[in-house]
């Protein structure tokens, strides 16, 4: 299978690491509508910033200043012992976590429990022949490309509230990933899968430190041999997904476990958020940023998937309004803390103060709105004409209509008061796993925070539920 795999990559477009690392570097222009080229500006190396500058900056900060995050024992009143999620609740009624990794954990056993009491699927009569007949038990590779949030950055938190002692503290915890994480008792795409297809290939495990790759600026490091098809990485903005995708069409070809005519593969794609940061300019039109920059390179993506990887299926992820971020944060101490020892700059255009972050926030949202009209324009334009039987586009709108100040500060990781934490990653597989299994008009178009008092029901497929877009 190996040399079949190797062969694979003669007579197919296949663009290779170095010419794509070299593209990146002295990439001044994108091609946009018909030969249009609109003058761009190169981003700033505010990931690099992130390893080498703020995290030491940060740890003698919060080393001197002592500020803690507040624990809800020391705020709430205890009001149930029956409710499996939310025991306290604070002087406004609103319910919050006792413990974020006891509230996971609690989450972890109801969702495993769910999951075994899925009833088995029979097997098929016949091996299918199209990706738009497939069952979920067919998928047998699973990839992703994306960004830190696909890297599950610093999901797991602080061990200890309000103390940032050790670089490990900001790993990216790749085995949790809401889309790729296959740790033991993660609650993940992946663990669902494998319930139904136990030789899934593909996910990520464990935790390392943070590979960043943002724009032109990238580590030199490309992936840990743990990502195996994760080939998310911290920092990246859309214009990085050439490299993630040389990445993942030679680790397919190249790997001894993987038929690469012969499996069906999932490959999730979610990426944008870090566009959205750096997106608040009035001349964003005229930079790499742009919707029609954003268009033009996600088609690109879409289009060398389809020539290059056979038997695929795309999970596009529609973008979520980052920018309320803020709200949820904006008047939490700890956040305060973090932010005043140089943190605003992981989303500078959400985390500006005052009136000109007012400006700059609704500058974001507006673009948000503009970058999910053209996901939906690509993915019809995917979807629509004569079936390519080993391509299928999915475009799922579950982050779309997230109103992120409803949730709780459980809900983002104590690292940095930005990133999702364990539990979202949870709450966000559960409602991406769901939407899997029906059509774009019956997908849910909001993740909703939990109800208290009762975890989130699992959908369990049958034999007749096929992926559909």
């Amino acid at each position: 299978m190996e040399n079949s795999n190797r062969r694979a990559i003669r007579g197919r477009t296949v663009v290779s690491q170095a010419a794509l690392l070299s593209l990146e570097s002295a990439r001044l222009e994108v091609r946009v509508g018909r030969g249009r080229q609109p003058r761009l500006r190169s981003p700033t190396p505010s990931y690099l910033f992130w390893t080498c500058c703020w995290l030491p900056l940060l740890l003698q900060h919060s080393a001197v200043n002592g500020q803690r995050p507040a624990e809800p024992a020391d705020t709430a009143r205890m009001i149930s012992t029956n409710s499996r999620y939310f025991v306290y609740q604070n002087g406004d009624g609103a319910f919050i976590a006792r413990n974020r990794r006891t509230l996971f954990a609690t989450m972890s056993m109801d969702q495993q429990a769910q999951l075994a009491n899925c009833p088995s699927l029979p097997p098929r009569r016949s091996a299918p022949t199209s990706v738009h007949d497939l069952r979920i038990d067919d998928i047998s590779v699973i990839a992703a490309m994306g960004d830190s949030i696909t890297a599950a950055f610093a999901a797991k938190g602080l061990p200890t509230p309000g103390e940032i002692t050790d670089v490990r503290h900001t790993e990216e915890n790749r085995g949790a990933s809401f889309v790729m994480g296959g740790d033991v008792g993660a609650v993940t795409l992946p663990n669902f899968i494998r319930r139904y297809n136990p030789q899934l290939k593909g996910f990520s495990v464990g935790d390392h430190l943070a590979e960043v790759c943002y724009g032109p600026l990238c580590l030199p490091y490309a992936h840990w041999p743990t990502d195996h098809l994760n080939a998310a990485q911290t920092g990246s903005l859309v214009m990085n997904l050439e490299r993630q995708l040389a990445y993942l069409t030679d680790a397919m070809i190249l790997s001894r476990d993987i038929d690469f005519h012969k499996d069906f593969k999932l490959i999730s794609l979610f990426i944008g958020s870090n566009d959205l940061c750096a997106g608040c300019s009035k001349e964003l039109n005229h930079t790499f940023l742009s919707p029609d920059a954003f268009e033009a390179q996600i088609r690109y993506v879409l289009n060398a998937l389809r020539r290059n990887i056979p038997r695929t299926v795309v999970n596009i992820q529609m973008e979520l309004m980052v920018s309320q971020t803020w709200d949820l944060t904006n008047d939490e101490p700890w956040c305060a803390t973090l932010r005043a020892s140089g943190l605003a700059f992981e989303c500078t255009c959400a985390f500006l103060p005052g009136e000109i972050g007012v400006a700059t926030r609704k500058r974001m949202d507006a673009v948000v709105v503009e970058y999910n009209r053209r996901l939906i324009k690509i993915a019809s334009d995917f979807q629509s004409g004569e079936q390519d039987p080993s391509f299928m586009v999915i475009l799922d709108p579950l982050f779309s209509n997230v109103t992120i100040s409803e949730w709780g500060m459980e809900h983002v990781s104590d690292v940095d008061c930005f990133h999702p934490s364990l539990l979202t990653h949870a709450l966000m597989a559960i409602g991406v796993w769901s939407n899997l299994f029906v059509p774009f008009k019956l997908k849910a178009s909001k993740l909703t925070r939990p109800d208290p008092s009762n975890p989130p029901t699992l959908f369990c497929p049958t034999e007749a539920s096929r992926l559909q877009f």
